[in-house]
């Protein structure tokens, strides 16, 4: 799984079957024992001082590359309610 590449540069998380890290990936974390991947500039952001959420929104427009759109859903990343300010 990997954070901000879809075709807008978002920081939507996209699962690939077939995925290659770029040389400036960082591993910031695993979802349901899925390594998770975000971009240097993007990792910077977070620092370890927040805690995200993949979270799964269903019933969504099959719009994405990712391999959860085969099931009408899309990753979306949150800030967990208990980590808000």
């Amino acid at each position: 799984m990997v954070l901000g590449t879809g075709c807008c540069d978002s920081t939507a998380p996209f699962l690939y079957d077939q995925y290659l890290v770029e040389p400036d990936a960082v591993r910031v974390g695993e979802a349901a024992g899925v390594p998770v991947f975000a971009h240097g500039w993007l990792a910077k952001l977070y620092d370890g001082d927040r805690t995200l959420e993949v979270d799964v929104d269903e019933g969504l427009v099959n719009d994405s590359f990712s391999l959860e759109s085969d099931y009408d859903c899309r990753f979306t990343l949150r800030v967990p309610h208990s980590a808000r300010i």
